[in-house]
């Protein structure tokens, strides 16, 4: 069997340029509200920075963050410090081909737009 599938997003400005560099990358947070509508962040490990170009650093997900027993969307609050910069959706399906059961991204959108693949990476998310 493969193994299960991860994604990256990279941040980008207008230009499609890297908006944030090592020392801003760090303060993401990645937050969501759990079954009782507590708000937990997400894990470092299931959102981990990890250098990359031309983007500079980019944010691989684990599959933690997809998986679901059935299709599903699910969303994320993305915050810089103590910044909201809006909301990652992220909507999975169950992949049937033989020997890959995984669970797979199937749309991802920010702040409701839907988010363009980039170069080596597999989204674009664009900062105001």
């Amino acid at each position: 069997m493969s193994p299960p599938p991860t994604y990256q997003f990279a941040f980008v400005n207008k230009q499609g340029l890297p908006a944030l560099d090592s020392t801003r990358a760090m303060q993401v947070r990645l937050m969501y509200k759990d079954a009782s509508g507590v708000e937990q962040t997400v894990a470092p490990e299931d959102f981990k920075v990890i250098a990359s170009k031309p983007y500079g650093v980019v944010f691989e997900s684990s599959y933690a963050l997809i998986e679901n027993p059935k299709p599903q969307t699910r969303v994320y609050t993305i915050t810089l410090g103590t910044e909201s910069l809006g909301r990652l959706q992220l909507t999975s399906k169950k992949n049937t081909t033989q020997c890959n059961s995984w669970m797979n991204l199937n749309e991802a959108r920010f702040n409701e737009q839907i988010l363009s693949r980039g170069e080596e990476v597999n989204y674009l998310i664009q900062l105001p």
